[in-house]
């Protein structure tokens, strides 16, 4: 399973919100499961640390109180978006998983 970060920009649905993208990226069949597994690990990490968030298209301030989540998820890219801190602090924890 490989992570690959990107630094967002107008290319990016959610630029406007988010300054990272994680993608989780599986080769061959066996690695798709361990990949399901630290997606999910991840989010549930990050709603820990971060609180409730939402799918890409409905992580908007509206729909949060007039609060910007901190981090957002799009089920069909297995991938989670990050504003600048959850990003630090993900990169962080990401690390200390792959060491232990």
């Amino acid at each position: 399973m490989t992570m690959h970060i990107v630094k967002m920009d107008r290319r990016y649905d959610g630029h406007d919100r988010f300054t990272h993208r994680v993608e989780f990226i599986s080769y061959g069949a066996g690695a798709r499961l361990q990949d399901q597994r630290n997606w999910i690990r991840s989010r549930n990490y990050l709603w820990q640390q971060f609180g409730p968030s939402a799918e890409i298209d409905l992580a908007r301030p509206d729909n949060f109180e007039g609060q910007q989540p901190k981090w957002a998820w799009d089920s069909n890219k297995s991938a989670i978006y990050l504003r600048e801190e959850s990003y630090t602090m993900f990169v962080l924890k990401w690390e200390a998983w792959q060491n232990a």
